[in-house]
């Protein structure tokens, strides 16, 4: 917490944000903790160390390749750093034998009959999202829901692959599709955490694929969040991990992104990041939900977040 308020003393200092992705480390808090080191590399760009936690985060995260090219490009800077020489060496060899490009999205798609055509075809038709639905399809759903997250915990590098994009793409809509018609059934999965944490991951990146995955994501979280029937500890994972996204969206400095006109997505039709954030915040914070309130205030960057908005 201390280095949280000394941050929003000083947000230009990027050894603040290093030093607190290194905590949040220690935590195991590491999507928060790679958010906090591209923060760090975006104040620093030509700091080894902003590098080095953007690959340890990765490294846990299991996304190796992305680690990977975090170390590689730390000791370009740093030629005769030996301790990201040795990380890049453990990282190189953990990552033998993993899938390459598209890996994972043809994994994803695997000649196993895991029934995907015919969860695509009620996916198309909402209605049929039913209790009962999941009930009866509970095993093939959990088995389902473990490959579409798998897909969404993904190295960022692989989005470079106009295929993986595609299939990355699917997984958020699928899921998306499941949380937001049924919440109160989809929490009670056992795959629903994993879910919710793979949705907390398109959310970071939606928008460098296309602002409606990211809109998608949130979309599914708040219908979750305020959802007073779902499970609470799902609900409290997606309020969090809502607010730390849209943090980062409130921060996202980019302009309109390229649309067409009346390209709206989920009843929303904003083109920044930043004033999309605006409207998924405003539906949580519109419904009657003590559980959001509670969250908001445990926040810990509660101050900053607060004067983004009113900016």
């Amino acid at each position: 917490r201390a280095f949280t308020e000394a941050i929003y003393l000083t947000p230009s200092d990027h050894v603040l944000f290093s030093n607190r992705s290194a905590a949040l480390a220690k935590l195991n808090r590491l999507l928060e903790a790679l958010d906090d080191a591209n923060a760090c590399i975006h104040l620093k760009p030509k700091w080894a160390k902003g590098y080095s936690r953007k690959g340890l985060a990765e490294y846990f995260l299991g996304r190796y390749h992305d680690a990977e090219e975090s170390y590689q490009t730390g000791l370009q800077l740093d030629p005769d750093n030996q301790s990201l020489a040795e990380v890049l060496q453990r990282t190189q060899n953990s990552r033998k034998g993993l899938s390459t490009t598209g890996g994972i999205a043809v994994m994803m798609f695997a000649t196993i009959d895991l029934q995907w055509g015919r969860l695509f075809d009620c996916l198309e038709t909402p209605s049929r999202l039913t209790a009962t639905f999941v009930e009866e399809n509970r095993c093939m759903l959990e088995v389902q829901m473990q490959f579409l997250s798998q897909t969404l915990h993904a190295d960022f590098c692989l989005l470079r692959d106009q295929e993986f994009r595609d299939s990355y793409d699917r997984a958020v809509f699928a899921c998306g599709q499941l949380l937001q018609w049924n919440p109160e059934a989809v929490s009670r999965l056992t795959q629903a955490p994993t879910m919710i944490r793979g949705l907390a991951c398109a959310l970071r990146v939606g928008w460098d694929i296309h602002h409606g995955v990211g809109k998608f994501a949130a979309n599914a979280l708040v219908a979750l969040a305020v959802c007073a029937k779902a499970d609470e500890e799902c609900r409290k994972d997606a309020i969090n991990a809502l607010f730390a996204a849209l943090l980062l969206w409130l921060r996202d400095p980019r302009g309109n992104v390229p649309h067409r006109e009346g390209d709206e997505v989920c009843g929303c039709s904003c083109m920044r990041p930043r004033t999309s954030a605006a409207c998924w915040i405003e539906r949580m914070l519109s419904s009657p939900v003590e559980l959001v309130a509670q969250c908001l205030l445990k926040m810990e960057q509660l101050e900053e977040f607060v004067e983004l908005l009113m900016v």
